[in-house]
């Protein structure tokens, strides 16, 4: 529907297929469309449910890890499992750091691939869903209910998408049973420490993402059509500006983000000691304001391409 936009009665070919009159099917195209998109999501979140059910399962009948990788591959596939290899633990045994960069520099690909894709694709979906709007090739009563359709679809599709995203129990308790095990087991309340600080490095990082994308999704969608006053009739400007300057957000703000936070840590430890009167007080207000620089430094880097995009 983004290609025939501006087609009427003009015949579209596409591998040799002939698509004749789009413009006066929209409305039915557009409502075929979203249908797919609510179902593919549920679908989508389901085959993610019934795999963490065999995951646990497995872990059940083969505790031991090495023979759970193994025998998972009965009923789980995961098409990543092709591109990292599987390695022998122990203690004299690590991943060549070679490897282990080449890893890490396809993981930020696809990272970026797939935070593009979405971005672009969002922009295509609004695209279509304004022309339909716009133009409409139906009476008023159809074309409204099928672009509302459309739109709660999309939102029903990003609603299914957060709920499934970690949110855990909030569970002070967990506070106390820390720091008796810090005076029962020193050791064994490092190595917990050191799995804790793991998993919340992962769930910040990935809540870096979340956040730089859709900060810069509006930032620079508002900065576009309001300050710089394009209209979505110019999309084959916008696309490719707004595709780019998602990369470059993403990744300088992700490495703003983390010196700040070095700074800040490093400050507060200089500054407050344990044992300083105020101290958690103080620590809560450190992490707000690193909280408030995940939306902030997007958006500053957000402008500071638009300016360089649009000048």
């Amino acid at each position: 529907m983004y290609s025939a936009q501006n087609l009427q009665d003009v015949e579209l070919r596409i591998l040799g297929y002939s698509f004749k009159n789009l413009g006066a099917y929209k409305e039915f195209i557009l409502f075929i469309g979203a249908i797919v998109t609510p179902i593919s999501a549920l679908v989508a979140a389901y085959k993610k449910y019934i795999d963490a059910l065999i995951k646990e399962c497995i872990a059940k009948i083969a505790p031991d890890e090495n023979v759970r990788d193994f025998y998972k591959h009965i009923w789980v596939d995961y098409a990543a499992d092709a591109l990292f290899k599987k390695m022998a633990k122990g203690e004299k045994i690590h991943e060549h750091g070679f490897s282990v960069l080449l890893a890490a520099f396809i993981l930020l690909i696809l990272a970026l691939i797939l935070i593009t894709l979405l971005l672009a694709s969002f922009f295509i979906q609004i695209v279509v869903i304004y022309d339909v709007f716009v133009n409409p090739a139906t009476p008023g009563y159809i074309n409204t209910f099928v672009i509302v359709f459309a739109l709660s679809s999309i939102l029903f599709s990003w609603l299914v998408s957060i709920v499934q995203l970690l949110m855990p129990e909030v569970d002070y308790s967990n506070y106390g049973k820390v720091a008796n095990l810090e005076k029962e087991d020193p050791e064994k309340y490092k190595k917990l420490m050191d799995e804790i600080s793991k998993e919340e490095a992962k769930k910040d990082a990935k809540s870096i993402i979340l956040t730089s994308a859709l900060t810069y999704l509006i930032t620079f969608s508002g900065l576009s059509f309001i300050w710089y006053g394009l209209t979505l009739q110019e999309i084959s400007v916008f696309l490719p500006k707004a595709v780019t300057g998602a990369m470059f957000v993403m990744f300088f703000s992700n490495e703003l983000l983390g010196f700040v936070r070095k700074i800040s840590y490093r400050w507060f430890f200089k500054s407050y000691p344990e044992g300083k009167e105020g101290r958690m007080k103080v620590f809560t207000k450190l992490q707000k304001f690193l909280s408030f620089m995940k939306i902030l430094s997007p958006m500053l880097l957000t402008i500071i391409y638009s300016q360089y995009a649009f000048q």
